[in-house]
């Protein structure tokens, strides 16, 4: 019997009304056969910290599987950057045939309503029904595999997608030269902007700065490359940093930190990286290489950017100080 782990996991937060950082947390893990198991943790006051009790199983509260999955690329679309939406929650998930698939996780979104008799009261309105599983979009068949997704922080429904064959694509509903009409095009993705360069390794790494102003991509030559993205409406996105040998070996994973100033990366070499995006040809602020006896997948910051968490292949996880 072979069991199909779970290579890609998300979290977001279901928001209630305008308190983006409200409602209960939704996560998405995602198999290499392609199934997507979905789960909703309620908000919770404060944690428990009575933990000797036995550790419980939390089965997923929808699942569904994506055809042609790559198995290792997704990225859950948070309402704080989609805002109410008929379909829900929505997932992107990376195809074989080069695609991208917006599907909907069956999780509706809470909204407000507006009194018509007091347009200062409000009350909660959320859909009842959502179809979970239902594809919503698919964009870029035909093109080399996703191996990485990064959403924008500001712009909806604004995404970018590493590939293997090493080339960056920008696909949104947003209309470059009218950012209101993504409202009269939602569902229809296209694909605004295309990066290349020399090199040719695949993408695994890809992270926005918490500000939109720059995309952060890393490679499996060890490279990393810094764009600068801070204006939609520019026809070109230019490539404004690159550190070559920032690594030895694959970047397997890139964050940013909240000052939009600095961020980290991961890698096959065992290191974790912390980086300054006004100085990248300085080296890195910090490296960590002590711990982890294998590569490191994933690394991840705090909301307040003093610390980050790196998981490895030899089943650690460790934190640093980032400040």
């Amino acid at each position: 019997m072979i069991s199909l782990g779970s290579k890609c996991i998300d979290v977001i937060r279901n928001y209630t009304g305008e308190d983006i950082h409200a409602g209960g947390e939704v996560l998405a893990s995602l198999r290499l056969d392609g199934k997507v198991s979905i789960y909703i943790r309620e908000e919770q006051a404060f944690y428990q910290q009575d933990i000797s009790s036995s550790i419980s199983i939390v089965r997923p509260n929808f699942e569904f599987y994506v055809e042609n999955a790559v198995g290792t690329t997704m990225a859950l679309i948070p309402p704080k950057q989609c805002g109410y939406s008929k379909d829900g929650v929505c997932v992107l998930v990376g195809c074989l045939d080069g695609s991208v698939t917006m599907v909907s996780t069956g999780i509706a979104i809470p909204t407000i309503v507006k009194s018509e008799k007091n347009s200062s009261s409000s009350s909660h309105s959320i859909n009842s029904f959502v179809e979970c599983g239902k594809v919503i979009d698919t964009v870029g068949e035909g093109n080399s595999i996703p191996t990485a997704l990064a959403l924008h922080p500001h712009l909806p429904y604004t995404f970018a997608v590493g590939r293997k064959d090493g080339i960056l694509d920008l696909f949104s509903t947003v209309i470059v030269e009218d950012l209101t009409s993504y409202y009269h095009s939602y569902g229809h993705f296209r694909r605004v902007h295309r990066l290349t360069h020399p090199a040719s390794n695949p993408i695994r790494a890809l992270a926005y700065t918490p500000d939109g102003c720059l995309l952060i991509a890393g490679n499996d030559a060890g490279t990393i490359f810094i764009f600068d993205t801070s204006s939609p409406k520019q026809r070109t996105i230019r490539l404004v940093g690159s550190i070559f040998h920032a690594h030895k070996g694959f970047i397997l994973s890139i964050t940013t930190l909240s000052d939009s100033k600095r961020f980290v990366t991961s890698s096959v070499d065992k290191t974790v990286k912390v980086w300054d995006v006004a100085s990248p040809y300085s080296g890195p602020l910090h490296t960590f290489d002590a711990g982890h006896v294998d590569m490191i997948w994933g690394v991840a910051s705090s909301l307040d950017g003093r610390r980050c968490v790196s998981c490895g292949d030899d089943g650690l996880l460790q934190v640093y100080a980032c400040e």
